[in-house]
């Protein structure tokens, strides 16, 4: 079997993945370190946008998209976390929003028999500026920076678990709650 070019955006995914692991090597906020970062999210951007305009779009890919997503923010807190200054009400904040977004994983595995990532507009959103933050942590303060990327999440994932809880059939691209088509109750 020969190469295809629809197999682009699975590529792309996967290449995120081994992106993600290489961040292990470098230190963090280094040149090289920010570099690969910068890299790893060209490739979630790239892999959505091919997959849509090849017309390759699977679930297969939508997982493969979601679980190089989660290893690359894994990856990423793990190293950066340590040494980041944050605030006193970071980690109890952090980590109830990221309990928000578990309790939706689960509700939607138990509800459907399958992982499903929304790709709503407040997800979408949400992901820019936890993408950004170790960018912006830079040049930007910190309080600011967190509280705004905390409300961002919380809201995002607040209606993930709504949608989730809600919804009668899965569909990973719905744009979000208030776009929702009369009695249509899909996700």
């Amino acid at each position: 079997m020969g190469f295809s070019v629809k197999q682009v955006p699975n590529i792309l995914s996967g290449s995120r993945i081994a992106l993600a692991l290489s961040l292990l090597l470098f230190a963090p906020f280094s040149v090289e370190f920010m570099a690969i970062y910068i890299i790893s999210g060209l490739t979630d951007l790239l892999d959505g946008l091919l997959a849509k305009k090849l017309n390759c779009q699977s679930a297969i890919g939508a997982n493969l998209d979601g679980a190089a997503d989660l290893l690359l923010a894994g990856v990423v807190l793990w190293m950066l976390l340590p040494v980041m200054v944050l605030p006193d009400w970071a980690t109890t904040v952090v980590l109830s929003i990221l309990g928000i977004r578990i309790v939706s994983a689960v509700v939607a595995y138990g509800r459907f028999k399958q992982f499903v990532m929304l790709h709503t507009l407040a997800n979408k959103v949400t992901a820019v500026i936890a993408f950004l933050f170790p960018i912006l942590y830079i040049i930007m303060p910190t309080d600011i920076l967190l509280a705004a990327a905390c409300f961002v999440a919380f809201i995002a994932f607040s209606e993930d678990l709504l949608i989730n809880a809600t919804a009668q059939n899965a569909d990973r691209d719905i744009k979000g709650l208030l776009f929702r088509k009369g009695g249509n109750d899909q996700i």
